[in-house]
């Protein structure tokens, strides 16, 4: 909080075009006159990213991908979403798999450790076209949220998802438009990132 309200008016407005969209159209003018980011510039800059209110492209144009019917279809399209979004991570644990019908979600429990980054990737089966994603951590805060509209949710690929201390956290699956089965997996960076 106390960061935010230190950071000039330029940086901010860079940050809110690359993090949580949707809360630029609510407070972005709001925000930014608290702030007291007066200048014209500024202000015109704003105006802007509240007009467009569109949500910031994913990495690769996965929507291209044939919808797999099986989960080892499933798994070969997070082994592909793997190699374009996160080619030096690994995956740990089995895969996290699943049936939702629409409306309906499902958490699983699992552990990040500090001094590893971590990428989750997922992939919705037939019938199930928007699969979204929400990471908590110990205190039920949401740490990260997929905010595209696809099949292919993803969390920790910008900006990488590096926890401060090792703690569980809770992976909650969506079925937010139609019905099928999913499978996630989590990634972890291969060295220690402790200390950069």
């Amino acid at each position: 909080m106390f960061q935010i309200l230190h950071t000039p008016c330029p940086q901010l407005i860079r940050q809110s075009s690359s993090k949580r969209w949707c809360w630029r159209r609510l407070g972005a003018a709001l925000l930014l006159s608290l702030l007291g980011c007066n200048n014209p510039a500024d202000q015109s800059r704003a105006a802007r990213l509240i007009q467009r209110g569109s949500a910031p492209k994913s990495p690769a144009p996965f929507s291209e991908l044939p919808v797999a019917t099986s989960a080892e279809e499933r798994k070969a399209q997070l082994a592909e979403m793997a190699r374009v979004l996160a080619p030096e991570y690994r995956p740990t644990k089995p895969h996290y798999t699943g049936s939702l019908r629409q409306g309906e979600a499902t958490d699983h429990l699992l552990v990040l450790r500090y001094g590893h980054c971590y990428r989750l990737i997922g992939v919705g089966g037939e019938g199930l076209s928007d699969l979204d994603l929400a990471l908590f951590d110990s205190n039920h805060v949401e740490a990260r949220r997929d905010l595209t509209t696809d099949r292919y949710p993803h969390l920790g690929v910008r900006p990488s998802l590096c926890p401060t201390r090792s703690q569980p956290y809770r992976l909650r699956v969506q079925a937010h438009h139609g019905s099928g089965a999913y499978t996630v997996v989590l990634l972890q960076s291969p060295g220690s990132t402790a200390g950069l």
